[in-house]
């Protein structure tokens, strides 16, 4: 693997952050207008202008990768040698179950605390809650189990 593809392979999963930062705010922008409270929430513009910088980030980092590259000038000084690195399907498989595994913990056990330390707990909310921790400590837990699951149906 060369250096610049490492760099590029970074920036894509910097990229693939960013997108899923500005999923979540249009999510939360998209419940405004059926917030049901008495009074207004208007969106404000730093809110907005946030959402636009951050959707030209991961645009920019998942489809402009190269012109970022040569931005940040992290092409200079790196002789183009190759060095080994040992990574098999089956490693590559259960480094991203563990990173998923990571994100879905990350953000599902404060809904989860919330939900259980709210007054009005609904059993299908908390059902909800509790499976993505389920799921996530899942991932993050039996993720040899589940590479060779996987691996038992690859064609």
């Amino acid at each position: 693997m060369k250096l610049l593809t490492l760099w590029s392979i970074i920036i894509k999963i910097i990229g693939i952050w960013y997108f899923f930062a500005v999923v979540q705010s249009t999510a939360v922008l998209l419940q405004f207008p059926f917030s049901g409270s008495s009074h207004q929430n208007p969106v404000s513009l730093s809110f907005i202008l946030v959402l636009l910088i951050d959707g030209l980030i991961a645009f920019l980092c998942l489809f402009r990768t190269e012109r970022v590259i040569h931005a940040f000038k992290l092409e200079k000084g790196m002789e183009e040698k190759e060095f080994p690195v040992n990574l098999t399907v089956a490693n590559t498989l259960g480094l991203v179950m563990v990173i998923i595994g990571l994100y879905s913990l990350s953000e599902s056990i404060p809904e989860f605390l919330g939900v259980v330390l709210s007054r009005n707990v609904t059993l299908p909310l908390f059902m909800a809650s509790l499976s993505k921790v389920v799921i996530g400590l899942l991932l993050v837990l039996k993720t040899k189990e589940l590479e060779r699951l996987i691996g038992k149906y690859k064609s």
